[in-house]
């Protein structure tokens, strides 16, 4: 690795470069890295190429090599105690002003000592330790809500967990004019929240869309425009492109999902939902929940088009076998918010179910997505139990990763755990 040295005049130790020294005579010099290309480093990056530079009478790298080999003779020579230093390997080689001077030292017959430094140098990357949970901790979590996301964040890592909602240590947003994809996603919700909150315990009549002032497709692009106007003021450029994408998106999207649910009765939008489960308080926000006769369907939308972050495979989730959990279910938001809605409406599970709408794929017909079965209920269920009595639990610690390339590379605490070096291979 390359390290720079920073440092300042007025106070310490100054390290230079050999063109900053001046002319300027010192008693010792140690030069720390003495291997070809990187002194002298003689590398070309000017726009001219070399041929132009020459015939124009510019500078050049031989010029630049000159200047160098005066600057490291007049420090050599000047000096009455010299240290060079060069990394000896098969890769690389000695600097061609080094062996310059061993040649015409050992010409003139003057000794020239040379030394072997070998060190060893600790490279092991631990894992980051588990924390145990103070009394501190546990009367926090006695009295903490927990989201979707929390539980997430819960299931995938403990370190993260207790980071983000127990010391409270959040990301630092920076303020930006530019729409990013978290204020894509709320241009998204805000503008479907805004159209369904008319039509609630309104039925969807499919038949009557295109036809009906107060289903057109005119309304959503309205609300899309006002939307933008109040956020971002004057819309041009980019964000007016944005703003058409996002409007026809929505409408091939309402066209597609009014089709779908025609019939069936909108009984909620934006619905916040706590409720204590397991001896947890536990919190969501469902976006839309419709009605057919007795069944339920609770829906999400994602502006993302990659459903990686929402799969829960059965066939990897052992229930008897902890540490199989995160690499089976990668999110807990639906079967969770099912849960809330049975507990809040007194609803048995087996008439609730759950979808994604994934508005970032290309195709509408590969938009709906439901991340298990209807028999695979019983098993979240107790899944989702499990945790919300982990969490509290005064015995159990907060635990890193089981597999720290799955979670490590994208998390925000990585300088607090000391896991910066996980790339996502194998640990």
């Amino acid at each position: 690795a390359t390290v720079p040295f920073e440092g300042t005049p007025l106070r310490g130790l100054q390290i230079l470069g050999a063109l900053e020294t001046r002319n300027i005579r010192f008693r010792r010099v140690i030069f720390l890295d003495l291997n070809e290309g990187v002194f002298p480093d003689l590398t070309e990056d000017y726009i001219l190429p070399y041929q132009v530079r020459k015939a124009l009478g510019m500078p050049v790298y031989q010029d630049r090599e000159r200047l160098l080999y005066y600057y490291f003779n007049v420090l050599t020579g000047g000096a009455s105690e010299v240290h060079l230093f060069y990394v000896k390997d098969d890769e690389k080689e000695r600097s061609r002003f080094l062996e310059r001077l061993l040649w015409e030292m050992e010409k003139s017959g003057r000794m020239v000592s040379e030394e072997t430094v070998n060190y060893r140098v600790e490279l092991s990357t631990p894992r980051p330790p588990e924390i145990k949970k103070t009394d501190e901790h546990v009367k926090l979590l006695a009295g903490l809500s927990i989201s979707a996301s929390g539980l997430d964040d819960y299931l995938r890592c403990g370190l993260k967990f207790y980071y983000n909602y127990v010391l409270g240590i959040k990301r630092h947003e920076a303020l930006s004019a530019d729409p990013e994809s978290f204020d894509v996603g709320t241009i998204v919700h805000d503008s479907l929240n805004r159209y369904f909150k008319k039509r609630i315990n309104n039925v969807l009549h499919y038949s009557y869309f295109r036809h009906q002032e107060d289903m057109s497709l005119k309304e959503i692009e309205d609300i899309v425009i006002d939307i933008f106007n109040k956020r971002y003021g004057n819309v041009s450029g980019r964000l007016y492109l944005l703003r058409h994408q996002i409007i026809r998106r929505l409408k091939e999207f309402l066209e597609y999902f009014i089709e779908e649910f025609s019939q069936k009765t909108i009984v909620s939008v934006e619905e916040d939902i706590e409720e204590q489960l397991y001896d947890s308080w536990v919190r969501g926000r469902i976006d839309l929940a419709l009605k057919d006769q007795g069944t339920i369907y609770i829906i999400d939308y994602k502006t993302s088009s990659d459903d990686k972050n929402l799969k829960i495979n059965i066939d990897k989730l052992d229930l008897s076998k902890r540490e199989t959990w995160p690499e089976a279910i990668k999110s807990l938001q639906i079967p969770l918010y099912m849960i809330l809605y049975s507990k809040r409406y007194n609803l048995p599970l087996s008439e609730i179910n759950g979808y994604y709408y994934l508005l970032g794929k290309a195709g509408l017909n590969d938009i709906k997505y439901s991340p298990f079965k209807p028999e695979d209920k019983e098993g979240l269920s107790r899944v989702i139990e499990v945790l919300l009595r982990e969490i509290k639990d005064p015995e159990v610690p907060f635990m890193p990763p089981q597999k720290l390339k799955d979670s490590c590379p994208s998390c925000d605490y990585k300088p607090l755990c000391g896991t910066e070096w996980v790339k996502g291979f194998e640990y």
